[in-house]
């Protein structure tokens, strides 16, 4: 989906936050202030067998709760 060079794992999580289509996210630190964020549309199974591991690299997954889910009182309670 997308690739860019990013400061933190936290600021990497949050742009795949802001993209609506954004499933899951890889980082790398490369240095002290530089990483690689690689944002993904797809997200990994609990058996997905096209998964590698590699030293160094974060995985995250975003799970999204739409609002139209919740309830009133679930609402209130986020502010």
């Amino acid at each position: 989906m997308e690739r860019l060079k990013i400061t933190s794992s936290l600021s990497c999580a949050h742009r795949c936050l802001k993209k609506e289509r954004c499933r899951s996210f890889n980082f790398k630190l490369l240095s002290k202030s530089q990483g690689v964020c690689e944002l993904s549309s797809k997200a990994a199974g609990y058996f997905d067998d096209s998964l590698s591991e590699e030293a160094g690299w974060l995985y995250g997954q975003i799970a999204r709760i739409e609002e139209r889910f919740l309830s009133e009182s679930d609402v209130a309670g986020m502010y």
